[in-house]
């Protein structure tokens, strides 16, 4: 009787690993381009992200909101962490903060501790990635038709936080929506 109960137990531990894994929600998985300025010249570079894993940055280990945990090998084969913060922008556009890709922490709380916060990326203290859909998880086209989020012609005014150079000449603007729809023309 005791052989059972050990066999179920450990059976019941594997499941609860098995169902409690990492990964990606469909929406995000897929094809991606990024560009980047490499030697003064811009760089377009493939990203993958599959289920689990992204391919070279690490494999999913675990989410807290929108901060994604990586797990990665050091080139001694040591595992190690990385946090990334993701956010799926449209069906074609996925925004990734990151204080640094390429740093891998020895603990799980190290790699958490230094991933990017909502007032870090506000203020533009990371890294940003911005990753264009160019195939969709099931083979299809990325080009898919994304409505605007703007319905009709409107005049707004918006308050200048102090930054001359970022800032347009007037606080008065105009904002429409796209011609067709879904796509500037």
């Amino acid at each position: 009787a005791m052989h059972g109960e050990a066999l179920i137990t450990s059976m019941v531990i594997f499941i609860h690993q098995a169902t409690a894994s990492c990964y990606f929600p469909v929406e995000i998985q897929g094809e991606f381009m990024t560009q980047s300025m490499v030697d003064q010249e811009i760089a377009y570079s493939t990203v993958s992200i599959l289920y689990n894993s992204i391919p070279g940055w690490g494999v999913c280990h675990s989410r807290h909101g929108a901060r994604i945990l990586l797990e990665d090998k050091t080139v001694n084969g040591d595992t190690c962490f990385k946090c990334l913060r993701i956010a799926a922008r449209s069906r074609n556009v996925i925004q990734i903060h990151s204080r640094d890709l390429y740093q891998c922490f020895n603990s799980e709380q190290d790699a958490l501790f230094s991933c990017p916060n909502v007032s870090d990326v506000a203020e533009r203290k990371v890294n940003e990635i911005m990753l264009y859909k160019t195939r969709g998880f099931y083979g299809e086209s990325a080009v898919s038709e994304v409505l605007c989020p703007i319905n009709g012609k409107w005049r707004f005014t918006y308050t200048n936080r102090g930054d001359e150079d970022s800032s347009c000449a007037s606080p008065a603007s105009r904002a429409g929506d796209c011609p067709t729809g879904y796509k500037f023309e």
